[in-house]
């Protein structure tokens, strides 16, 4: 018996009339009595007493069955939303990262209790873009706090975002640049250059975020070169007086590539910056939980 007749029988219960059930249904009160008359000869037995014209009156039987009815309909809602809700979480979680590396799906595949996808994006769906389309269902990327500007369209957006971790950060010059023959090199040495930007979307982001890494006291002169956004062209036309800053394995996949020069220290320390989680607040459930313990305190060479 299909549980929509079962709702019928309900609603003509409740409202003790063909008519008004109809009604209350937007179908017309043959094609309801019909219904009806379908679900007693399944059944067996009548569900009304029809004695007293447009008004109907549960029979005996007919009362004894309303309660099934009415559990079985309240089982079937409840079954219903359960199972929708554990098929959404049975979908893969897809994490927006920019670049990714063996260490990081090594991270993923370690979470055993859910499936991640790994999901390339591009540097504009890197922080917000990505999460508000719902193009991914959480992003790692830099930790975006420092920017009251994207702190403040994360709250619009309902995103939160915890950091995990922290990401390598490197340095990288051409190998016949100044900079390459210092055995030290501080941040006041880099002053004297300009700071290659390839990502116009990014541009003032990304300004503030290197000046987090090297210092906020540090005044850079940035140059920004979109047409240097992919590497085998940078490569081709080399950086000349600029430097680039990047995640310490790209800086050091690009030595490889032609005559570049990576520097993962300057004024004797590591360089690095905080890496974050970011997701869509409404969504966190157990999933998260899991992921972002599995991230806790990493530090990601990308």
């Amino acid at each position: 018996m299909k549980i929509e007749l079962m709702r019928e029988f309900v609603l003509v219960a409740g409202a003790k009339s063909l008519t008004r059930a109809a009604k209350g249904m937007y179908m017309s009160q043959s094609t309801l009595s019909s219904h009806i008359a379908d679900m007693e000869r399944e059944l067996g037995f009548e569900l009304f007493d029809r004695s007293q014209g447009e008004r109907v009156r549960l029979s005996r039987a007919g009362a004894q069955f309303l309660e099934t009815a009415q559990a079985m309909i309240s089982l079937y809602d409840e079954s219903t939303l359960r199972c929708r809700e554990l098929a959404r979480k049975a979908a893969p979680l897809k994490i927006g990262a920019n670049t990714f590396t063996r260490q990081l799906m090594t991270i993923m595949r370690g979470i055993p209790e859910i499936e991640v996808e790994l999901v390339k994006v591009e540097p504009k769906d890197l922080l917000l873009d990505g999460l508000a389309e719902g193009k991914v269902d959480a992003n790692l990327s830099f930790d975006f706090s420092f920017s009251d500007q994207l702190t403040q369209a994360a709250k619009e957006h309902g995103i939160a975002s915890i950091v995990v971790g922290s990401m390598d950060m490197a340095v990288a010059v051409m190998a016949d640049h100044p900079l390459a023959q210092l055995r030290t090199i501080t941040a006041t040495d880099l002053e004297k250059y300009h700071v290659l930007n390839t990502v116009p979307e990014l541009h003032p982001i990304w300004t503030d975020a290197i000046a987090r890494i090297l210092g906020d006291d540090v005044r850079l002169e940035v140059s920004l070169k979109p047409w240097l956004a992919d590497e085998a062209e940078m490569m081709r036309q080399g950086l000349g007086d600029d430097y680039v800053i990047g995640f310490a394995k790209t800086m050091r996949d690009m030595t490889e590539m032609g005559d570049i020069v990576s520097i993962d220290q300057i004024d004797g320390r590591t360089l690095g910056m905080p890496l974050c989680m970011s997701f869509r607040e409404q969504d966190f459930d157990w999933r998260y939980e899991a992921l972002l313990a599995r991230l806790q305190g990493i530090t990601l060479s990308i």
